[in-house]
């Protein structure tokens, strides 16, 4: 299966800290479960083999690598939410990251809410309150 040029960037949160280890590689032997993954729950194909290679292969760290098992998974792909979660792995979208961040008082919830709304009219597929105080609960 071919691999994205030198295995892929991660950024996985453990505990209350974040830890940017640098580039993770795919051994070969690893290579079939991730596959597998990549065509049946995000629906990739033989035709296009980096579709989705990146959420399986974190998927594949996050439950096979013990040093990740407590990582989180933070995306706004909507399937990709619903198949980690259904893996029992800890999921988070942007706008619980704003959540959060409105919570630790680095941001506000209307400068949050605003940001959101800019990345959803440039174009991501996120979730959003219906209004900021959304981002206080």
């Amino acid at each position: 299966m071919p691999l994205e040029e030198g295995g892929f960037r991660a950024s996985i949160h453990h505990g209350a800290r974040l830890i940017l280890p640098g580039r993770l590689e795919i051994r070969h032997s690893e290579a079939d479960p991730v596959e597998r993954v990549r065509r049946a729950a995000f629906g990739g194909s033989a035709a296009m083999p980096l579709q989705h290679l990146g959420e399986a292969q974190t998927l594949h760290v996050i439950r096979r690598w013990p040093d990740f098992a407590s990582s989180f998974w933070l995306s706004d792909d909507r399937a990709a939410c619903d198949f980690a979660r259904r893996q029992g792995i800890t999921t988070l979208e942007t706008q619980d990251v704003m959540a959060y961040g409105c919570s630790a008082g680095d941001v506000t919830h209307t400068d949050a809410f605003k940001l959101l709304g800019e990345m959803r009219d440039a174009g991501r597929h996120l979730a959003l309150p219906s209004d900021a105080s959304g981002l206080l609960q």
